[in-house]
């Protein structure tokens, strides 16, 4: 395939940001589910796996059809997630790097598997990808939130910071651990 026609198969099926922004609810992980099931699904048609298997192939003989990919379709959703989780998990102080890395463990731990296996000529069933996509979520979000709560709590230890109130729970460990957050 010529790039321009590599280019333009991208562009038809590359998912809009607004389209995961409208899978956001009050609950995370439900809003996660959403994303997930969403991302997975758009890549499982027949046009994302046979996108994922060209730039596959031929981003090694067209190293700028594998970034177009990257900056256009994942490099987009990986923002978008990096945002969401600093607005919905975050203390304001955790650095934008360390949510791009959490939203790019977010793609890999829950996206990836079920196209992968597909575009290396497995048959994965569709109640195999629900289990998988939430089972990743599951794993994701249970390990991120109990990661950044250890954070802020180590942050409200910083003597000087206004506005924050107390609630103790349990930490992944067994342990108690105070949290302090900005309110509702």
């Amino acid at each position: 395939p010529s790039r321009a026609a590599l280019k333009r198969a991208i562009e038809e099926w590359i998912l809009p940001i607004e389209q995961l922004q409208a899978a956001e609810s009050d609950d995370l992980e439900q809003t996660l589910l959403k994303i997930g099931s969403i991302l997975v699904k758009n890549i499982m048609k027949p046009a994302g796996l046979r996108l994922l298997r060209i730039t596959n192939a031929e981003s090694g003989r067209m190293p700028e059809i594998g970034v177009y990919t990257y900056q256009q379709g994942t490099g987009r959703t990986i923002a978008y997630l990096a945002d969401l989780f600093r607005r919905r998990v975050g203390p304001d102080r955790v650095a934008m790097s360390e949510w791009n890395a959490a939203a790019i463990a977010f793609m890999y731990l829950v996206v990836t598997g079920p196209p992968t296996m597909t575009a290396w000529g497995l048959t994965v069933r569709e109640e195999d990808i629900e289990v998988h996509t939430t089972y990743g979520v599951q794993l994701f979000l249970h390990g991120l939130v109990s990661r950044y709560q250890t954070m802020a709590a180590k942050f409200e230890a910083v003597p000087g910071i206004p506005g924050r109130q107390s609630e103790s729970g349990p930490h992944a460990n067994g342990t108690e651990v105070a949290i302090r957050s900005t309110g509702p």
